[in-house]
This record gives C-alpha cells, structure tokens and sequence, in this order.
C-alpha cells in the first residue's frame, strides 16, 4: 500500500470534513477527543496508517499494524450525535454498507460493536463522548478495519477469529474505505436507535447463536435471543434467566 492521501480523500469529502493524516499516531481517538475538547468543528477525521497504542472496548489494545489496515476517527456534533451506544450500532452499518459496496462479500455485525466477513473479524468500533454537566457534548467514532491479512499473519491470539475485508490491494483502497464509511456516517448521524434496529437486527451473527458473556469478571455460556428497542441484548443463561445486556463483552461459541 503506499501512503495515504489525504488531499485525495479531502477532494471527495468536501469542505464538510477537515482531514488530517499521519502515518503513524499512538491513537486517532485519543487524539481527537484532545482536539475535540479543545472545539475542534464537527467533520474532524483523523487518519492513520498504523496506530501504536490503539485501543478497543474495554481498555484492550487494538492490534493495528502497517500496510494492511486503517484506523480513522471521525468528530460528531452534540446537536446531531446519538447516544454513543446507539452511534456504534449506526456505525457499524456504515462499514457493513461500505465495505460491500467496494467488493466485500456481505458483512455481519457481532453486538455491538464488531464487523464480521467470512467468519472473521475484520473491524472494531469504539465510541466515546465528551460530557459538559452530564450532557453529551461531542461524540467521537473510531474505527480500525482489516482490508487485507497482514504479511506476516495475524498474531497466534488472534489468528482463529481474525480476517480481512478484501483479499487483494487496488489503487486508493484505504482512501476509498475511509470515503465510503465517513459520508455515510456523516449522512446519518441525526438517526437513533428505533430508526437503525431492523437493519441492525438482520446485520446480526449473534441471534440465535450460543454465546460466551463476560460480566463483572465471570464468563457464563447463554443463548442470544433478541437486540430490543435500546439495543441491549437479550440472553437466556443455562439457568432459564433472561438477561438484558448493556456493555458485556460477548464472545460467539466456535
């Protein structure tokens, strides 16, 4: 792949969007949350080529290497952002949309938060919101997206569950990526949860499947039976509870 291009990228984007590019950042998201805080405009993104100290749900680190992926971050207004649970559920169906529109074949959303092709992981979402007297004041997405397998592979912890959304470069394929998912994030930030759930719901690889949930420390097999109107999961443990999650960490049983 050869470097990003940023003017390229800008030139299609328009005056909306004000694109900034490195080749190397410890986080696109870290950094724009400080530029945000600091009133960075709506339409903000930063792109990267690498990230040395990505990071994904939870505090876990995102593995995110060189000449094999991109990771962007994108700057969403107060007046127009979702709640950030409800804007990493539209996020995703961005990448879905996007990614098939450039060649993947179709893409499925694990809840809530990841996009899978072939089986696989190709990309994580991570949202997070700036408050001002407990009102959400700025939302930043952040996305890192597995166009193609790394040279060397995937890393042993990761190479079972880990794949990449196309399996041959072409000219601009990162730019093009970083397009098609940031018009359509930008053309759909004012939607909310009630609007996105049909579509969320038939995105899913979860429902129906035997899951593995880690909460508050302890891992407990369920079967996931429904996404409901706030987009919490709705699981059934070994003991017949239902259970309706919020944040979980939720594994699919291989």
């Amino acid at each position: 792949m050869k470097h990003f291009d940023a003017e390229y990228l800008s030139r299609r984007l328009g005056a909306e969007f004000d694109v900034r590019a490195f080749s190397v950042c410890p986080s696109t998201n870290a950094l724009l949350m400080r530029e945000a805080r600091l009133g960075a405009r709506e339409g903000t993104l930063f792109v990267a080529e690498r990230q040395s100290e990505g990071r994904g749900r939870l505090g876990r680190s995102f593995f995110s290497p060189a000449e094999s992926g991109v990771y962007f971050s994108l700057l969403l207004s107060p007046d127009t952002s979702a709640d950030p649970t409800h804007q990493t559920a539209l996020s995703a169906l961005c990448v879905c949309e996007a990614a098939e529109a450039l060649g993947c074949p179709e893409c499925r959303i694990k809840w809530v938060n990841d996009v899978y092709a072939d089986g696989k992981k190709c990309c994580g979402i991570l949202t997070q919101g700036i408050y001002t007297k407990e009102r959400l004041s700025a939302a930043v997405v952040g996305i890192g997206a597995n166009l193609l397998p790394p040279k060397e592979g995937f890393p042993e912890e990761f190479a079972a569950r880990a794949g990449a959304l196309f399996d041959a470069d072409r000219p601009a394929l990162r730019e093009d990526f970083v397009f098609e998912v940031a018009s359509r994030l930008f053309a759909r930030r004012g939607r909310r949860a009630a609007e996105i759930l049909d579509e969320y719901r038939q995105r899913s690889c979860v429902l129906g499947r035997r899951v593995e949930v880690l909460q508050n420390g302890t891992a407990f097999f369920a079967e996931a039976l429904e996404i409901d109107e706030d987009l919490r999961l709705v699981v059934r443990d070994e003991d017949g509870r239902l259970l309706r999650l919020n944040s979980e960490e939720v594994r699919l049983v291989l």
